[in-house]
Order: C-alpha cells, then structure tokens, then sequence
C-alpha cells in the first residue's frame, strides 16, 4: 500500500519539511524546463504558461497533462480533460482522476494509483499527496519515446539539483521494478545505490549527518557526471541524428506530397473538364432531340385544336337544332292546347246539339201528333 511504501525519499531524504521544499522545488524547476516548447504551442491568445512557481499551480493536472501530451500525444490525447478548470474543484478533480486513469494504462502495473488522495490535492493542495501523484507522472515520463530530452532538461540543472533528481528517479524506478517483472524502459542513471530508510540522513534529528552524507554521495556523483555526460551525450546524439533523419524524411514526403497533391489536381482538372465537355454534348444532344418532340407535340396540339374547334362547331350545330326543336315543341305544346281547348268547345256543342236534336225530335213528335188529331178533328 502506499501508505507503507510512499517514496523512501519523501521519509529520508525528504523527511524533514525543508527537504521535502528543497526536492519539491526541484521537480518544480524540472517541470518548468518544458515550458519554452510548451508556450511556443499554444495558440490561443493569452493562453496559460507553464512556467512554475508554485507547486498550487500543478493541482488542476493540466500543466502535467500538457508535458505528458508534448512527451506521447496517442496516450494522452489533447481533449481528454478540461483546460480551463479555474476554482471549480470538481473539474480539478476530474482532471487528475483522468490523468491518473490515462497514466496507469500507459504503465505495465498500477503505481499505487488509487490511494493518491486526489481531493486533498484539488481542494487544499497537499503537497505531501501532490509529490505522490509526482512520483508516478516523474515514472510515467521516463518510459516515453522522448525520455531523452527529459533528461537533458536534467542535466542543464545545477549538480545539487541532478543529485536530487537522481536520487528521487532511482527511488521511483527501484520501487516501480521491484513489482514488475520485466522493464522494457530502463532509465541508464549511473548512481549508488539509494540509502535505506534506516539511514543516519532518514530522520529530521540526524539533519546535519545527513548533509554530510549527502555531500560525500555529490562529491561521487560529480566524479560519475563525466560518464554520464558521455553516456547521454552518445544517446542524444543518436537522438539528433534520428531527428535529422526524421526531418529530412518528413521534407521528402512533404514534397512527394506536394507532387502528388498535384497530380491529382491536374487529374482532377481533367476528369471535370471531361465532365463537362460530356455533359454539354449530352445537353445539345437532348436539345436537338428535344427539338424534334417540341415540333411533333406541337403538329399534334394543331391536330388536337383543330380537332377541338370542329367539335365545338358540330356541338354549335347541334345546340342550334336542340334549340329550334325546342321551340317547335313548344309551338306543338301551345297548338295543342287550343285544340284541345276547341275540341272541349266542340264537345260542349256537340252535346248541346244532340240536345236540342233529342228537343226537335220531341217537338217533331209532338207537332206529328197534332197533326193528326188535327186532321182527325177535321174528319
């Protein structure tokens, strides 16, 4: 656990509070040596520097999120936290949680991650939590791609400040590989073997055999400074001989690229003049053959008004015939009514004739009889 196994640096050689200030301010000015590259990045106006002069100013992780974003941009991809967190604790919290998270996925083994006390570290700036979550970003840049230039930045620090960076470095390493079976990132610090925590420089009372300790470990470690100069000096000239090779590399495909962007500009100039010169030999052909369906619809439309305007003659006609059929019909219709009413006149009459004959006949009868009495008186 952590709590047993925090940093022997932070319980002997950082035991007493002015050494735990003394290395904190070291790996504050080790932090701050990325700040020239990291300032150049930014883009945006009035965007935060990285320089360091409190170690508050690394409790909202975006500080050690940008160096380790500069150091492996696939594990720490640019959007992962918020950059702007200010006072809000929660976002500071968040921040340092998905660094730790993206931290231990980069790590073969988890580095006593989860007992970082990350609220302590947003809300009231532990330094004592804040040099654990050190412990593991110092770990995690080392095992980068461009651990090279960390360690360069080391060695442009003054030799007490090497010595304390060195120290702490083989502390976190030791510790790292004494759980991990195999290490495929090895940090070459040429350094004596780090005092045990049972060491006379391990409590703050010793303080003075502690200095003198430490001031014969500085004296070694200067007579080891040439080797190690050499041993970096090798790497980092192999490192600036890739980068050269790399840039050189990059130019070349650079122009490769510009060639083939061109290329294919070109081929894509042609391809549209193609296009268009096939679109307007299909518009003129669609034009000609549009032309003749325009002259055939339109000998049809004279077909069809011509048509129409002999049917609204033969309908003319035949509503002049309806109309004179009507009015013969309606003629008929009244002719009829006069003789109907004569022939109710001639009924009337012919009644009152049949009368008065039946009259005349009696009258006849009677005048027949008469007649005969007359001539029957006469005899």
């Amino acid at each position: 656990m952590i709590t047993d196994s925090f940093s022997p640096l932070s319980r002997s050689v950082l035991d007493s509070h002015d050494d735990h200030m003394d290395i904190l301010s070291t790996l504050l000015k080790f932090i701050s040596s990325f700040a020239p590259e990291l300032d150049c990045e930014e883009e945006e106006e009035n965007a935060r520097t990285h320089e360091v002069s409190n170690a508050d100013e690394l409790c909202d992780g975006v500080i050690l999120f940008d160096i380790l974003h500069a150091f492996d941009s696939i594990h720490f991809p640019q959007d992962s936290i918020n950059r702007s967190p200010g006072s809000d604790i929660v976002a500071c919290i968040s921040n340092i949680q998905k660094l730790i998270q993206l931290m231990d996925a980069l790590l073969e083994k988890p580095f006593g991650s989860s007992h970082i006390n990350v609220s302590a570290i947003a809300r009231s700036h532990d330094h004592g939590e804040l040099m654990k979550f050190l412990e593991m970003f110092m770990l995690v840049i080392l095992r980068t791609d461009r651990a090279e230039d960390a360690i360069h930045n080391i060695q442009e620090m003054t030799q007490s400040e090497q010595g304390q960076m060195m120290y702490f470095i083989q502390d976190v390493k030791e510790r790292y590989d004494a759980g991990t079976e195999t290490d495929h990132h090895d940090i070459s610090f040429s350094t004596p073997a780090r005092p045990s925590h049972h060491s006379s420089f391990g409590h703050a009372h010793h303080h003075e055999e502690k200095y003198e300790e430490l001031t014969k470990k500085m004296k070694n470690l200067e007579n080891d400074k040439d080797v190690i100069a050499q041993q970096l000096e090798g790497t980092l000239k192999e490192h600036r001989d890739l980068k050269k090779l790399y840039y050189e590399a990059k130019n070349k495909l650079e122009h490769f690229d510009t060639e083939k962007e061109r290329a294919v500009a070109k081929a894509v100039q042609d391809a549209m003049a193609n296009a268009e010169k096939h679109t307007q030999d299909i518009k003129k052909a669609e034009s000609d053959k549009s032309r003749v369906e325009i002259s055939q619809l339109e000998s049809r439309a004279k077909e069809l008004v011509n048509q129409i305007k002999t049917t609204n003659e033969e309908k003319e006609k035949i509503h002049r015939q309806y109309k004179t059929v009507v009015a013969e019909s309606e003629q008929l219709k009244q002719q009829n009514a006069m003789q109907k009413d004569e022939l109710d006149i001639l009924k009337e009459k012919t009644q009152k004739l049949a009368e008065v004959e039946a009259r005349l006949n009696h009258y006849k009868q009677r005048l027949e009889a008469s007649t005969e009495y007359k001539a029957q008186l006469s005899e």
